[in-house]
């Protein structure tokens, strides 16, 4: 199933529940699921949209060296959504 409606820290959206599996979400680059600053949590399995949809939300930034290398090589800065370089709040 096609996301509709893009969030600024979605990357990748996979709806595979009609397969068996989870609704599959991956963040951009600089973003984590985790509070667990440095945890790195970047891609997170859900049963349903509104569940996604509030961890997505809640997103809180990350800088672990994984998302720090993303953003260099995109010539990204922290802040910018990295789908089309546009400063986020």
């Amino acid at each position: 199933m096609q996301q509709k409606q893009r969030h600024k820290n979605i990357l990748h959206w996979d709806d595979e529940r009609s397969l068996g599996n989870s609704l599959i979400v991956s963040l951009i680059p600089g973003k984590q699921f985790s509070a667990d600053v440095g945890a790195g949590e970047h891609v997170r399995g859900f049963d349903t949209v509104n569940e996604a949809m509030a961890d997505v939300r809640s997103a809180v930034d990350c800088s672990c060296q994984s998302c720090i290398k993303a953003m260099r090589e995109a010539n990204i800065l922290p802040g910018v959504n990295v789908l089309n370089k546009q400063q986020v709040s």
